[in-house]
């Protein structure tokens, strides 16, 4: 009788936690630096050592563009985040806008503020504080997901001295690149 109840107590713990790991958000932006250095970086090279910065800064304040949007019909405050190379996001944004459900909006679901860079090739980059280090830099925004249509971007950003390349990176709720495109600016 004790054994019996042991193994039911037992595949009831192990089915709970199964149940709990099986849930856990991706960790979008770790993805998506990673799509960067084997996908991306591979095919275009730099020539120089990158500055990388570990620490996950926001690149939007959500709040704000739901005021900019109500308020100024349209985004003032950082125009160079949204990715309007991206078909996709483009379409489910805009529905979100016009039926002004911006609890449908969130940044950083995975809730983490560092990449892990255990892995990291350290003659191709170098580890600095957020906005120390010599260019060219390379930094990684929070993600920001469309709930709805679980559609997820990171923005990877390139920044040499006077230009920059934003790399905008799609993943699926289950973590998978989808699709990638890049905005180009000079300053």
């Amino acid at each position: 009788m004790k054994r019996t109840i042991l193994k039911i107590l037992f595949a009831v713990i192990v089915g709970i936690t199964n149940g709990i790991a099986q849930n856990e958000m991706p960790f979008y932006e770790q993805i998506a630096f990673e799509f960067y250095q084997t996908e991306i970086l591979t095919k275009n090279p730099i020539d120089k050592k990158l500055t990388l910065f570990s620490e996950l800064k926001p690149s939007i304040n959500l709040d704000m563009v739901k005021f900019s949007f109500t308020h100024n019909n349209g985004i003032v405050e950082n125009p160079f985040w949204y990715p309007k190379c991206n078909d996709d996001f483009n379409n489910e944004f805009n529905k979100t806008y016009k039926n002004k459900y911006w609890s449908n909006l969130k940044n950083n679901l995975s809730n983490k503020n560092n990449l892990d860079l255990s892995k990291l090739d350290q003659n191709q980059f170098s580890i600095k504080k957020y906005g120390k280090g010599k260019f060219p830099r390379l930094y990684i925004d929070q993600s920001i997901s469309i709930l709805d249509s679980k559609l997820t971007i990171v923005n990877v950003n390139l920044i040499k001295r006077d230009s920059g390349t934003i790399y905008h990176i799609q993943i699926d709720k289950n973590g998978k690149v989808t699709d990638w495109c890049k905005t180009e600016y000079i300053e």
